[in-house]
């Protein structure tokens, strides 16, 4: 009898489906280790040439929750660049000029959950935002700290250290929203503002570049389970190497 648990138990264990954020029924996914969904200029009717290889700019990144959220820069000097080594894949933002964005339309609570990593501090930089301040994730005050800000400036978690990567689990919900760096948890307010717009690696009016790696991304409505966020949470440390 036990034997043949077991053997059930392998079976199921070698068929069951690896997890996919397209489970989650996300208004927002990206992903830059799948080439399919870069290309240098363009948009999703009319992209240009796909992105191929190691230092290639990237204008348009398509989503991939069949929502079609598609991050776009027409800028070519403001454009990341793909980068590609040790078997991840990411895209790079300068600092300076760098950063992309989409319509994007989310009342609060949401979650977006990202992993990232930051090489040098720049106070007051935003990695991550809204349109004018509306989901704002920044640099904030000293080194390491990063906050959120949605019509008011959250408390403060020093868990994103420099040169190494993080999953930032963000929760939107006024007073009783959260920010998560790995395992680190810190209860925060910070107003109440939804989102029209997503934007990595600045502000969106632009300006306040942040100088980031991004590895992926993942936007939903509402409250996701625990068991849920464990899941992306651990899918998106896959894709950053963690």
């Amino acid at each position: 009898m036990r034997m043949g648990l077991d053997m059930s138990l392998a079976r199921l264990s070698s068929t069951s489906t690896p997890f996919t954020p397209a489970s989650l029924s996300p208004n927002a996914w990206y992903d830059p280790s799948d080439l399919t969904t870069l290309y240098q200029t363009g948009t999703r009717a009319s992209p240009g040439a796909a992105v191929a290889a190691d230092g290639d700019p990237v204008g348009l990144m398509l989503d991939k929750s069949g929502n079609n959220a598609d991050l776009a820069q027409i800028t070519a000097a403001r454009r990341a660049i793909y980068k590609t080594a040790g078997g991840l894949r990411w895209l790079e933002f300068d600092g300076v000029d760098d950063y992309i964005f989409t319509p994007l339309v989310l009342s609060q609570p949401y979650d977006r959950l990202t992993s990232m990593r930051i090489d040098t501090w720049a106070g007051n930089r935003y990695m991550l935002d809204g349109n004018t301040d509306q989901a704002v994730l920044r640099q904030n005050g000293a080194s390491p700290n990063v906050s959120q800000y949605a019509g008011g400036v959250g408390a403060d978690n020093g868990a994103m250290s420099l040169g190494a990567a993080h999953v930032v689990t963000e929760h939107f919900e006024g007073a009783s929203s959260i920010l998560k760096i790995d395992s680190t948890s810190v209860a925060t307010s910070v107003g109440a503002s939804g989102t029209t717009f997503f934007t990595i690696g600045a502000a969106p009016a632009p300006g306040n570049y942040a100088p980031i790696k991004f590895y992926g991304g993942i936007l939903k409505a509402g409250t996701m389970s625990a068991g849920d966020l464990a899941k992306a949470q651990a899918y998106l440390a896959g894709k950053a190497g963690i």
